[in-house]
């Protein structure tokens, strides 16, 4: 089941590549990467997916990550959409079976864990930078991503015994394509201040979790987090779901 897809970030030899990250049949975390960007291509004919989807697809362990989640596909023709979960109590049961308590445990734990679902107690701040992409890397051959400014997030946890502001970037394709088309119809500083509303919109409406992943130097920087998956739920799902 897919819970988070990140936009499409430029690499030297494979062009643009997006990073899945999910759970499997096992009840498993998987992260699936790389996956070439235009997989999504509506002019293809592979098939595309997004949150909450369910697919199948032939995986092998990646033989340069070693984070224990972190896999990467045979081939992208043999991804296969088998289902979707659609209820909202079925969404808030994995939220629920996932959630982790803050990121100060994180810190404490990359070797296990490098992907959980943690909920915001409160968002004090969105705000954009420069993107940190490097399309200069890109084949010639290839189109590069829009370079469009990152989303940034302040947030604390939603745990009394971390007390630190986390200042972290949104991956989320979803949100990064918003901003994309706002910038487009409504120029720069309309089409940022438009997304952030948006985001602003959803946390003061709806029960709001952050699906978050390290970085693979991990071992370099255990505190490199980045929200890779922004999921949203009514409110008090969570709290009130029962087996």
């Amino acid at each position: 089941m897919i819970l988070a897809k990140t936009k499409p970030t430029p690499s030297k030899n494979n062009g643009a590549l997006i990073c899945t990250a999910g759970i499997n049949s096992n009840g498993e975390w998987r992260r699936l990467y790389p996956i070439r960007w235009d997989t999504f291509f509506r002019k293809n004919n592979l098939v595309k997916f997004r949150k909450w989807d369910i697919i199948n697809v032939p995986i092998i362990k990646s033989d340069n990550d070693s984070r224990k989640s972190s896999y990467k596909i045979r081939s992208r023709d043999e991804i296969k959409l088998v289902d979707r979960l659609d209820n909202i109590r079925g969404r808030c049961g994995i939220i629920k079976d996932y959630l982790y308590p803050s990121v100060k445990t994180l810190w404490n734990d990359n070797v296990n864990r490098s992907t959980t679902i943690l909920k915001p107690k409160r968002i004090t701040k969105i705000w954009f930078t420069k993107s940190s992409l490097d399309n200069g890397i890109m084949p010639r051959n290839e189109a590069a991503p829009s370079d469009i400014p990152d989303i940034r997030i302040r947030w604390l946890c939603n745990d009394p015994n971390c007390r630190t502001y986390h200042n972290m970037t949104l991956l989320d394709w979803e949100f990064t394509e918003t901003l994309r088309k706002n910038i487009n119809e409504f120029g720069d500083e309309e089409g940022k201040a438009r997304t952030a509303e948006t985001i602003w919109s959803l946390y003061s409406k709806r029960d709001m979790y952050f699906v978050l992943g390290n970085s693979w130097d991990y071992y370099r920087w255990p505190k490199k987090w980045f929200i890779i998956g922004l999921i949203h739920v009514p409110r008090n799902c969570v709290n009130t779901w029962e087996w």
